[in-house]
């Protein structure tokens, strides 16, 4: 069973005004990585690619959660600049339902979801309970 994956340290290892790289560095090894960009004229966050490391992929993972934590992440930063948590990205089609279940992501289109205010907060307190 995987252990659960509940500390954040996502460290901002690439800054620039439009874009935001982060990754855990908490352990030996990086256990996920995120790619943002915050669009202000449109008031949300886009998320370019989220990415578990190899072994934190599926419910055999070694960590759980490490994708919803960095999803988390992208919608407190989205929250941080303004944006209200909205939080838009393009899901790899065997995902949708997924990410519907466990982000509470809506569809924009087929392949295209956002997370609202709402599910931004619940996925905020979540992850990072001191803030909520």
């Amino acid at each position: 069973m995987p252990q659960s994956y509940n500390e954040m340290d996502g460290n901002s290892i690439g800054v620039s005004r439009i874009n935001t790289i982060m990754r855990f560095t908490s352990f030996p090894k990086v256990q996920g990585m995120i790619a943002l960009k915050h669009i202000r004229d449109q008031f949300y966050t886009h998320v370019d690619i989220v990415e578990a490391a190899p072994e934190n992929i599926g419910k055999t993972g070694k960590y759980k959660g490490v994708g919803a934590h960095l999803f988390a992440i992208a919608c407190k930063l989205s929250w941080d600049v303004g944006n209200e948590g909205y939080v838009q990205f393009t899901a790899k089609t065997n995902l949708v339902e997924h990410y519907r279940n466990t982000l509470g992501a809506r569809n924009i289109d087929t392949q295209r979801m956002f997370i609202d205010s709402y599910g931004a907060l619940k996925l905020i307190k979540t992850y990072f309970p001191e803030e909520a």
